[in-house]
């Protein structure tokens, strides 16, 4: 083993290029000196290079590919400076830059204690540059897009058809705009080359007639509309495309009259919601099937709507989903799902593609079919180059990563270019030798900046340095269009493997990545840790162990995560943490459009605050609707569809009237931890999302998700409750909070229903399992639980008025419930000094979770107004509040409203 030092710039098989004239034999250590580019044009794999360390351009050429066993460093010894600028061919004063275009490949071998893998260093002027060729088919608009029109007009529409997922965007734009957005294609037109376009998640309807500028549609699927949208239907001679101008029932009025001939045709959500700029990309992720596959008829041959983008060899992903049944799969334990969704292509004939082995998974009409292969590679091998098998964790645990470092200083982490288009990542991660670097297998980290387009000094084509702090040095640093797959470490039939390979965003700053696929990982996306005015769209997440998509905290201003596609996640397939957390307030955020079906937890919640406000999210075929924990505050989803849910009974009475697939005797399954029980709560925003105009507005009053308990409002004098399916015994619920001025009598009432199970048959409630209403008072939330001592559980009382202990009043439900209205209440007498009251209907000890329950908005009534206590409750509220005479003769309250001023 010698260390190798380049000479000149130059070919790396021409031995002028190294001193001493001889070029790196096996294992050897490797140096590319300052200001030398050397070029990897040929295939070098069958003799393993050591140690590569980068401090003048490493450049792989197409054809050129290495078997790296070692470290290969972007390090920039001597340049480490503030002024020494990129990379530049002959300059001994510049950065280093690892470089690679289409045809070129490194994998890597080396053990968890070795710590392989290419790094890109937190020093100067460090950099990675990193292009593939485009995968599938690509155009560009021909002519600007801006909101609300129903088409992009595209130099060609060859190839593209009806249901594709494409995506527009931009690269090298300055960080304060957005120009991604993800569609469906509804139909081209090839004579003015236009792509009529779906909302990537939106409302549909069957049209039934027309007459005019008029449509009938389904009265209830009508509500899905509203007047201004942009709408789509037919095809060919029979399409067409207008803005709605009026909705009646199920008539809509359309802006123009209708062509053609639209009688059973589906209406569908059109425009574009962005502006797009003349030659924006316009890119297909996936195609679909027009073929149901039976995965029980152990077929090889997918049919898809166009197939330009496959070879044959090609590596594809095929969604799953079915109609019929849940997939579900075991490994050593039952309770995981290990999904090898992986096909290679061995025949094409047609529309129909051959893979290489029995496909076992159901998958509809319209499941996507995704081309994975890229033509840049960077993979774990075996010491001996051979491809690591699926579900062998220790051969190989290496790494591709971009070194955490977050200092922001113009001089610091901005000097770093990160440039990283259409690689295919395979097999990396697991090395547990560094957590933040290493274990993710793909981890690009570090405020490496935002790209301010009006600065001199921030493009990637200009060699001028800046001096302002936050701005990179390099343009726009991003992550666009990689395919990422874990088989060999995670989610195989073997075991369920680590958590963390994944494609990881830790810590970013300015950072842009759209449009990948992650399958068969740990973690699917995850955008870990603290992140600044970062832009993610586009992504599809499928088979991970743990979560498909992952956010993390969110700061700054121009933050925007959209357009995501998750499936097959055993855990949490979209999952916010720490969002929002801290103190910045300098929020400028969207999310929304996530399509997330087939999964374990189809959202989790945890520490998130700052109240953040979703739109257009799809749920559906799932287990658990939602997790929440770690005290999380009120998030609200607008314009979404959360039910019904396949797999559940919300199927029975939301959707098509049938029995849910996975859970026959249940509907809306939602778990929360100890943070969101009823007894350890000081307010009533503790894991509360809110969900307005589900069904896309067929549910016109509003959902409440809160701790382990939801209730949808479906009349404004009714609300239908799901409760917990585990034992809680410190109370599952849905509750209010509200300030209570010392003095006042407090009356709470509220009437509660049980009718029968989910399946029809009688209600099944044991004594002693019926819900509470129960109030709590205290600044800090229910304290005096225990009197005297630990065995003694008997709690304090309003009667007690001790607030700075707490107290505790409730009364039980029983069986006069089944089958009729029941009405309890509370009297709260008056407490001495100001307080804060906790009250709802409260689930103890066991569970209504197959049972269909119904409540009465709680009327609280108070014996004095106070300029603190609201007494308007808006649609989400579970509460009526009033102010009456209290007659402490009866303790209870008139008929009549108390005078206040000389007024009722």
């Amino acid at each position: 083993m010698a260390t190798i030092t380049s000479n000149q710039t130059g070919d790396w098989a021409s031995t002028s290029t190294w001193v001493g004239g001889s070029v790196p034999a096996a294992d050897d250590l490797v140096v590319i000196s300052h200001g030398h580019k050397v070029t990897l044009s040929t295939n070098i794999q069958s003799t393993r290079t050591g140690n590569v360390t980068i401090n003048g351009n490493l450049h792989f050429a197409s054809g050129g590919k290495m078997h790296l066993h070692g470290r290969m460093t972007v390090y920039n010894a001597s340049n480490s400076n503030n002024t020494a600028g990129e990379f530049v061919e002959g300059s001994t004063t510049s950065g280093s830059l690892l470089s690679m275009v289409g045809g070129s490949e490194i994998k890597i071998s080396g053990s968890n204690a070795d710590q392989h893998g290419v790094q890109v260093d937190a020093r100067k002027w460090c950099g990675v540059d990193i292009q593939g060729s485009e995968p599938t088919l690509v155009t560009q608009l021909n002519g600007a897009a801006d909101y609300t029109d129903k088409y992009l007009t595209v130099d060609s529409v060859t190839n593209f058809v009806a249901n594709d997922l494409i995506s527009v965007y931009e690269r090298e734009i300055d960080w304060r705009r957005n120009a991604d957005e993800c569609f469906r294609v509804h139909d081209v037109d090839s004579v003015n080359n236009r792509i009529y376009v779906r909302r990537f998640i939106g409302p549909k309807a069957t049209i039934s007639s027309s007459s005019g500028s008029t449509i009938t549609v389904n009265s209830t699927e009508a509500k899905q509309f509203r007047v201004g949208y942009d709408v789509v239907f037919g095809t060919g001679d029979n399409r067409n495309a207008h803005k709605i101008t009026g909705i009646s029932n199920g008539v809509i009025t359309l802006s123009g009259s209708v062509v053609g001939t639209v009688d059973g045709e589906t209406l569908y959500d059109s425009g574009v919601e962005i502006y797009h700029a003349d030659d924006a990309y316009v890119r297909r992720l996936a195609t679909t099937t027009t073929v149901e596959i039976d995965g029980t008829d152990a077929q090889r041959v997918i049919t898809v709507a166009n197939v330009s983008d496959f070879s044959v060899g090609d590596e594809i992903t095929l969604e799953s989903l079915s109609d019929t049944e849940y997939q579900y799969t075991s490994g050593s334990s039952n309770s995981h799902w290990r999904h090898n969704l992986l096909y290679t292509i061995t025949e094409i004939n047609g529309n129909d593609i051959t893979v290489d082995r029995d496909i076992v998974y159901d998958s509809i009409i319209g499941c996507y079919v995704i081309r994975m292969t890229r033509d840049i590679v960077i993979k774990a091998c075996d010491t001996n180059g051979d491809d690591i098998a699926i579900g062998d964790q220790d051969t190989a645990r290496v790494f591709f990563n971009v070194k955490y470092w977050t200092s922001n200083a113009w001089y610091d982490a901005p000097t770093r270019r990160v440039k990283i288009k259409y690689v295919r990542f395979k097999d990396l991660g697991y090395n547990t030798g560094d957590d933040t670097n290493f274990r993710g297998g793909v981890v690009i980290a570090g405020y490496n900046g935002r790209y301010k387009a009006d600065l001199v000094g921030s493009s990637h084509t200009e060699s001028t340095v800046h001096t302002s702090s936050g701005y990179s040095q390099t343009g726009e640093n991003y992550v666009d269009g990689c395919t990422v797959t874990a088989y060999a470490l995670c989610a195989n039939s073997t075991r369920d493997g680590d958590q963390y390979p994944c494609l990881m965003i830790r810590h970013p700053y300015g950072h842009v990545d759209r449009n990948c696929v992650i399958v068969g990982t740990g973690r699917g996306y995850w955008r870990w840790s603290t992140g600044y005015s970062v832009k993610s769209c586009g992504h599809i997440a499928m088979a991970n162990n743990y979560s498909g998509i992952q956010y993390e905290s969110s700061y700054s201003l121009h933050n925007f995560m959209a357009y995501g596609t998750i499936r097959m996640v055993n855990n949490h397939a979209l999952m916010f943490q720490n969002f929002f957390r801290e103190s910045d307030r300098q929020l400028h955020f969207g999310c929304g459009y996530y399509d997330i079906q087939n999964v374990g937890y189809a959202m989790r919640f945890a520490a998130v605050s700052l109240a953040p406000v979703l739109k257009r999210v799809l749920l559906n075929r799932y287990r658990q609707v939602y997790y929440t924990d770690t005290s999380s505050g009120t998030t609200t989803m607008i314009d979404s569809q959360i039910t019904p849910n396949l797999w559940d009974m919300t199927r029975k009475l939301y959707g098509d009237g049938g029995t849910g697939l996975y859970r026959t005797n249940q509907a809306l399954v939602k778990y929360g931890t100890s943070y969101n029980d009823f007894d350890l709560k000081s307010n009533n925003i503790d894991g509360r999302i809110r969900i307005y105009n589900n069904r896309f507005g067929i549910d016109s009053f509003p959902i409440i998700a809160q701790g382990e308990t939801m209730i949808f409002k479906e009349t404004s004098k009714e609300w239908r409750l799901f409760w917990t399916v585990d034992d809680q015994g410190d109370g599952s619920t849905v509750s209010e909070t509200i300030f209570i001025e010392g003095g006042t009598v407090v009356k709470l009432e509220t009437s509660f229903k049980i009718t029968t199970e989910y399946d029809g048959t009688g209600a099944n409630v044991g004594i002693g399992d019926y819900p509470r209403l129960e109030a709590q008072g205290g600044p800090y939330g229910y304290q005096g639980k225990y009197k005297t001592s630990l065995s003694d559980t008997s709690s304090l009382t309003s009667s007690d008025t001790n607030i700075s202990a707490g107290w505790k009043d409730t009364v039980q439900f029983d069986s006069d419930c089944i089958g009729n209205w029941q009405t309890k209440s509370l009297i709260i007498p008056a407490q001495p000094v100001d307080y804060y009251l906790t009250y709802g209907i409260v689930l103890r000890d066991n569970d209504l979770g197959s049972e269909e329950s119904f409540m009465k908005p709680i009327k609280v009534t108070l014996s004095k107004a106070s300029p603190f206590t609201s007494l308007n409750t808006g649609s989400d509220s579970i509460s009526i509040i009033s102010v009456k005479e209290y007659n402490s003769g009866t303790n209870d309250f008139s008929s009549n409203k108390r005078r206040i001023s000389g007024r009722i």
